[in-house]
């Protein structure tokens, strides 16, 4: 007796729909999907990916290095700077300099020579006198000394003393003293006390600080410099 068609079941049939895992792509194609990851995304496939971990993916966290760097003129992309970080982490990869400079990025100390190697903005505050864009000038902290030339100072001593160890404070004597802290927008360094304000800036001069009437509007590239 025909008791109807039996249920679909054919054994043969090798089909298979379930998507491949990330595993079982080729290299090309896993590289191709880890050039979109974010730095933290790249970090955890490696983690758990043996695979992963085997693929050359410097070219990407060079990438990453790039676009995470970009609004930050000390650490910018530049020939200078792949030398400079050559020179400060020979024999590493874009992924260790990566790492590098995310605990860079958050120091608040730093050394005399570190220091004196910087470019530097200077205003007083307005209740010091400051007059924002018109008293904005460059100095220059240069073999212990602060040299305001344009204002008609002469060189002050200065040195910077350790609080404890994430800490500083810049003593310029007679002057109070004045606290040491980085920048969120740009990763600088910002030196104040109630009278003056510091600002470091890169190779190029760029300034973006606005804060306690330092700068109006006024271009970096037209404000006046140390002569040295």
């Amino acid at each position: 007796m025909n008791t109807g068609t039996a249920p679909y079941d054919n054994d043969d049939d090798d089909d298979d729909d379930t998507p491949p895992s990330f595993a079982t792509l080729s290299d090309d194609i896993q590289l191709m999907i880890a050039s979109f990851h974010l730095p933290l995304d790249l970090l955890n496939v490696a983690c758990v990916s043996n695979q992963f971990r085997g693929l050359n993916v410097d070219r990407i966290w060079k990438e990453r290095c790039s676009e995470r760097w970009k609004e930050w003129p000390r650490y910018r992309m530049s020939s200078s700077r792949i030398s400079y970080l050559e020179s400060k982490l020979p024999n590493t990869c874009w992924k260790q300099r990566f790492l590098w400079v995310e605990k860079d990025v958050v120091r608040t100390t730093l050394d005399q020579e570190e220091f004196e190697s910087l470019g530097w903005y200077f205003n007083f505050t307005p209740s010091a006198g400051g007059r924002g864009d018109e008293t904005l000038t460059r100095c220059i902290f240069r073999n212990g000394l602060l040299h305001l030339a344009r204002l008609e100072y002469p060189p002050m001593p200065y040195r910077l003393d350790n609080v404890n160890s994430s800490q500083q404070r810049l003593i310029i004597l007679p002057f109070p003293s004045h606290n040491i802290q980085r920048i969120d927008e740009d990763k600088e360094w910002l030196i104040t006390n109630e009278n003056v304000t510091f600002v470091s800036c890169g190779d190029e001069g760029e300034l973006r600080f606005k804060m306690r009437g330092f700068r109006q509007n006024i271009s970096f590239m037209h404000i006046r410099e140390v002569p040295f």
